[in-house]
């Protein structure tokens, strides 16, 4: 019964994309090592572990390392709701073209029943370091994709004094979300009764190291408050629900992200170089060619 449960549950949070082309997507080479760090009343705390990327849902999400209440997995293209989207139909195929993958770091609670991190402060940074995230050729990671995905457990939300609507969560760090209006056409960004995405998010801060290589590290910060729900406004949690600085914990989040087909996209002075060397080119050409023409010319007026 548990496994139907979850396995019913990996189908809300995320899904297979539908695609048998693999072969031709970015391709995860063996593990990578998360380190996931938060503060508490004793101090610093940091917990570590090596991960593959086939996990697909919840019954794959081990604990890591010592961490309390910390389950973890990662995955390419089969989790995260870039993949609920692609899935949605083929007119939304574009979300996820065939040369790139979808890469997701996703937690769990190992019991929703207590804190996600216990005796955390409530001005707490949490930060997810992930380490030697490598692929077979060299990739970019769009910065538009980047997501960090919320979601709590029905069973506990009905029993707040007035009920969130929506059980999950989205902050991007990005003004423009790519394909934002996918997102909302297929119901995964909504506006009822108040949106439960943010774009732009000041909360949540990435950084991409290694961007064109084989290997890549990136991290994710975000202060503790960013957990808080969208609709929350206070409500009354009962004491038998997770709730240390007083609004209810999601039980679950990820952060996903689009690698990319690819070389290294080239820095703002680069692009200038680029640029002034293809006017030079272009100038070039086009003396060349005037020069030829006028050769011929006074051929034909000879």
């Amino acid at each position: 019964m548990m496994n139907i449960k979850w396995n019913a549950m990996a189908l809300v949070l995320g899904g297979v994309v539908a695609n048998s082309a693999f072969a031709d997507r970015p391709q995860t080479v063996g593990t990578s090592t998360t380190t996931f760090s938060y503060t508490t009343t004793s101090g610093d705390v940091a917990f570590t572990g090596n991960r593959d990327y086939s996990g697909t849902g919840p019954t794959d999400a081990t604990q890591l390392d010592t961490a309390p209440n910390i389950r973890h997995f990662n995955s390419a293209n089969m989790f995260g709701r870039r993949t609920f989207v692609f899935n949605s139909g083929p007119q939304f195929e574009q979300v996820l073209p065939e040369t790139e993958s979808l890469i997701a770091h996703a937690f769990f609670k190992v019991d929703n029943a207590n804190d996600y991190f216990p005796d955390i402060t409530s001005d707490s940074t949490i930060t997810i370091e992930v380490a030697n995230l490598t692929f077979d050729r060299p990739v970019n990671i769009d910065p538009s994709t980047v997501m960090l995905h919320t979601l709590w457990a029905d069973p506990q939300v009905f029993q707040l004094s007035s009920p969130y609507f929506s059980l999950h969560g989205h902050k991007v760090p990005s003004s423009e979300f790519r394909n934002i209006g996918d997102f909302q056409t297929t119901g995964v960004f909504t506006d009822v009764p108040t949106p439960n995405y943010v774009l732009n998010s000041s909360e949540v801060d990435v950084e991409i190291t290694g961007q064109g290589t084989t290997t890549l590290r990136v991290t994710a910060t975000f202060p503790y408050s960013a957990f808080e729900h969208l609709e929350e406004s206070g409500q009354s949690v009962p004491g038998s629900l997770p709730a240390p600085h007083g609004f209810l914990e999601p039980f679950h989040f990820h952060v996903e992200f689009v690698a990319q087909d690819g070389a290294a996209v080239p820095a703002a002075s680069t692009w200038g170089l680029i640029a002034m060397t293809l006017a030079m080119l272009s100038a070039g050409t086009m003396a060349f060619m005037g020069r030829r023409r006028l050769a011929n010319w006074t051929t034909e007026v000879r």
